[in-house]
């Protein structure tokens, strides 16, 4: 039975991984069990998921952001997102399927524009905004997917919008889980 004495949390940008470690920008790790909490930027690594991705094309303006608890809304088809940990705020959409264009940041502007004193919270000014354009990977129904990869590895994952959130309720769960075997 694992006790969370037996459990050693690391940040790292992993480059390789074989059964029972990783091999990341800053060190090596082995261990009897390797856990990989893992988000939305996880799609562009060479590892086999058991679920089928589709990239969408999506533009966002992002801003410095100082708030309370990390939150999501859709408004009018626009998304809201704060994302505490880094303190942004994610305002943007994606581009329906099979559109051309990759976005047009005179437009998302003006439709930002448009929720300036609308809303329960203020806005940060346009001014710090940086606009980010291209392409996200996504799984059906957006849920997280946890289990074992091809090397040995458990892992947990997300992806779109809740690959911020919902992969580190996951593994938080799968370590509890295992604490308690």
């Amino acid at each position: 039975q694992l006790s969370v004495f037996d459990l050693e949390s690391k940040k790292d940008f992993i480059y390789q991984q074989s059964e029972n470690e990783v091999i990341g920008k800053y060190g090596t790790y082995s261990a009897e069990r390797v856990f990989l909490a893992i988000g939305p930027y996880s799609a562009k690594w060479k590892m086999k998921y058991p679920m089928s991705l589709k990239e969408v094309r999506g533009s966002y303006l992002k801003f410095p952001f100082e708030g309370g608890q990390s939150f999501s809304y859709t408004i009018d088809g626009m998304n809201f997102i704060f994302r505490k940990q880094t303190s942004e705020l994610i305002f943007g959409n994606t581009q329906f399927e099979g559109a051309i264009n990759v976005g047009d940041h005179a437009d998302l502007s003006a439709r930002y524009k448009n929720f300036i004193g609308k809303l329960e919270f203020d806005l940060p000014s346009l001014i710090s905004a940086q606009y980010v354009s291209g392409f996200r990977s996504k799984a059906s129904k957006r849920i997280p997917h946890w289990g074992k990869n091809e090397y040995g590895n458990y892992f947990a994952t997300g992806f779109w919008k809740n690959g911020y959130t919902l992969s580190f309720l996951a593994s938080d769960q799968l370590v509890k889980t295992w604490m308690s075997e």
